[in-house]
């Protein structure tokens, strides 16, 4: 199914394509240069953008597929090539260079290589909505997946917003100024250094609130919650529920996802690490669990 879908939709095919051959490259790079960027190796972070690109294009084609708006689906598609090759440009540029690609303004060539990638990921993250309104206004006849897949681009989409916290300066305290009288973006870490102790390959921090964890998680329910009702279309199938109950469910699943998301995103603009759970973060769970 993915293969076919690709073969007619080129600019996703491509997208896929330069971000698999990127990994053939990047992966035993990963293993040969020992350098670290913010206390991890150096190619660490073009290898995991490389990967989420890989399942975000396969992802979206799949999704563009259901759509019957040849244009726009052209158009999105498109977008979502370009962006992310230009931004997979910036950051194996900035590693080779030695230098972190994200939040680097510590000189003027670094700021405009950021900037870059912030204009591109936000181009990228209005043709995403686009895509999620062409969906909810689909007519398809397979209302339980339809509806996982609008609550996955949606949830999805505030996954992504949640990218946009990091370039606010002030979340992780009073705001610092760089060499160029600039205010310096919060990053991903608050209460804590970037370079402190993580978790694993992710590098989530262990220390204090860590943006990346909401961010990953949000952004992958485009690919989790139509999982979710795969799964429970098979089950209904078998115990031949009422036909809305599984509609029920499935915008359920949806809700309580974004309530995780959110609640995560909290606990991080609070500076708690990601596996320490206080009573706030507690609350957002049951809520989550409760609906």
């Amino acid at each position: 199914m993915l293969l076919r879908t690709l073969q007619s939709n080129p600019p996703l095919a491509f997208a896929v394509g330069y971000n698999a051959l990127l990994l053939v490259i990047l992966v035993p790079l990963a293993f040969i240069d020992h350098r670290l960027i913010t206390g991890q190796p150096i190619w660490i972070k073009p290898v995991k953008f490389a990967i989420s690109l890989v399942l975000y294009s396969a992802t979206i084609a799949i999704i563009l597929s259901r759509l019957d708006r040849p244009r726009p689906v052209k158009i999105i598609s498109w977008i979502v090539s370009i962006t992310g090759l230009i931004e997979m440009i910036c950051i194996v540029g900035q590693a080779s260079r030695g230098v972190s690609s994200h939040f680097n303004q510590d000189s003027m060539f670094d700021g405009a290589i950021f900037s870059l990638m912030g204009l591109s990921i936000s181009i990228l993250w209005v043709s995403h909505i686009w895509a999620a309104v062409l969906l909810l206004k689909s007519k398809s006849a397979d209302g339980m997946m339809l509806s996982a897949i609008r609550g996955g681009m949606l949830v999805s989409g505030l996954g992504m917003i949640i990218a946009f916290f990091m370039t606010v300066p002030g979340f992780d305290g009073p705001i610092k100024m760089n060499a160029f009288g600039m205010p310096e973006p919060t990053g991903h870490a608050v209460g804590a250094p970037e370079d402190g102790p993580g978790f694993g390959l992710l590098g989530w921090s262990l220390l204090g609130g860590d943006l990346r964890v909401s961010h990953f998680i949000g952004l992958h329910a485009m690919q989790l919650i139509p999982i979710l009702a795969w799964i429970l279309s098979g089950i209904s199938n078998r115990m031949q529920p009422s036909s809305n109950a599984g509609l029920y469910i499935v915008r359920g699943i949806s809700l309580s996802y974004a309530i995780v998301v959110s609640t995560l995103l909290i606990q991080a603009l609070r500076g708690i690490p990601f596996n320490h759970i206080d009573s706030i973060t507690l609350n957002g769970y049951l809520v989550a669990l409760v609906w």
